[in-house]
């Protein structure tokens, strides 16, 4: 067992660290905020890895993440409407990464227009983003200006994205993104796991079941065993 300490706080019916796993193993790579702080990203083998979790917590569920999104204003007939589409209402979405690289341009330029052009985000009216956020981290482009306002609840800090292709060149969107893995695979997809997505450029936050999953190193958060 990793010693690393963490806070830790009520957030509707879970108890959630509220800061990123920062346990060092194989399978990871080492972000930084814009303001300094650190901790780990990890790629989905790392999940493998139990001494990353704190004694009592496990890496949040699907489950975990729709009550807390429930809390924070999201109707709860739109966190169970998984089982007919993924996106809470939207259709059902599987984001292939390589076409998005095939199409050209940047991957992420391509993974935010997908992503756009399909779905509605969680809490447009950017309530839920703004609770979740870290505070006076988040830009809403990658130049330093217009800085969005955001909280020190959830604390979810923009660390950017680390693919493994490109794992020497550091994560990229620092200031603008976050993604974090779940434990739970798509009930209809085998091959397919559930993620969340914030990104400042909708100011909200997507579930989203994403094949090819194991390319990209995500941040993990984690809930109290009940």
């Amino acid at each position: 067992m990793q010693f690393n300490v963490y806070r830790m706080g009520q957030i509707g019916n879970r108890t959630w660290l509220l800061e990123d796993l920062r346990g060092i193993c194989g399978g990871s790579c080492e972000v930084i905020s814009p303001l300094g702080f650190k901790a780990r990203a990890y790629n989905y083998d790392a999940i493998e890895y139990i001494d990353l979790i704190p004694d009592g917590f496990h890496l949040a569920t699907d489950d975990d993440w729709q009550d807390l999104e429930y809390t924070y204003g999201v109707k709860k007939t739109d966190c169970s409407n998984y089982a007919k589409a993924n996106m809470y209402g939207e259709i059902n979405i599987k984001l292939s990464m390589e076409s998005a690289i095939r199409r050209g341009g940047t991957f992420l330029e391509n993974f935010n227009k997908e992503i756009t052009d399909t779905i509605k985000y969680v809490g447009k009216n950017k309530g839920i983003f703004r609770s979740l956020i870290s505070e006076k981290e988040w830009i809403t482009n990658d130049s330093l200006q217009n800085i969005i306002e955001g909280s020190n609840g959830f604390n979810a800090r923009p660390y950017g994205s680390v693919w493994s292709d490109w794992i020497s060149e550091g994560a990229f969107h620092i200031g603008t993104l976050s993604m974090f893995l779940t434990s739970t695979k798509d009930p209809n997809d085998s091959n397919s796991q559930i993620i969340r997505y914030l990104w400042s450029g909708n100011q909200g936050i997507a579930r989203i079941s994403v094949n090819e999953y194991d390319v990209v190193y995500y941040l993990y958060r984690c809930v109290k065993d009940k």
